[in-house]
């Protein structure tokens, strides 16, 4: 712990010693390392929960320190987040659109829950996430009450979802 104080104190002595020039020299710097250490944590972030075929590998990802990591880049380094703005609102899109799916899937059916997790689905727009997500919808559906199975039947065919399972039995007009 000696140690570690002296070290301190030894930094501080240095940062004391330091011009006015030198000083404004030593605060870029550290901001400039902070915001290396930022797009470091994004790119690694977007690399990793993304990939290549664009759907999120872990369905429990908070992406809250992302939201704010990239914020920071917003901030301070405007070039590069403009240049990543699409896949950054793209995983947080598909984050917001797994948590509707997660409350439309679980409890009782609600078909409120379904349209809205439906809406976001549709709205992140990739197709290997539909793919993965409508299917669990369409397990929802089956567990409304019949006449509700019909309209979100008719919902899907409207939003030219690909599984345009109806589930109607009986007499059912669509």
């Amino acid at each position: 712990m000696t140690k570690v104080k002296a070290q301190k104190d030894k930094v501080y002595k240095l940062r004391g010693d330091l011009s006015k020039a030198q000083h404004k020299t030593f605060k870029v710097d550290q901001q400039q390392l902070q915001a290396a250490k930022k797009i470091f944590s994004v790119q690694d972030t977007l690399n990793v929960e993304l990939g290549k075929d664009q759907l999120l590998k872990d369905e429990n990802f908070k992406v809250e320190d992302f939201n704010n990591d990239f914020a920071y880049l917003l901030a301070h380094k405007a070039k590069f987040a403009a240049s990543i703005k699409d896949k950054a609102t793209l995983l947080d899109r598909e984050v917001k659109a797994i948590a509707l799916v997660k409350a439309a899937t679980t409890g009782d059916p609600d078909q409120t829950k379904i349209d809205q997790a439906r809406d976001a689905i549709n709205v992140v727009n990739v197709k290997a996430f539909k793919d993965k997500y409508l299917p669990k919808l369409d397990e929802a559906i089956k567990n409304l009450p019949k006449d509700q199975q019909a309209e979100q039947a008719k919902k899907q065919a409207a939003a030219g979802d690909p599984q345009q399972n109806l589930y109607c039995t009986g007499n059912c007009i669509i």
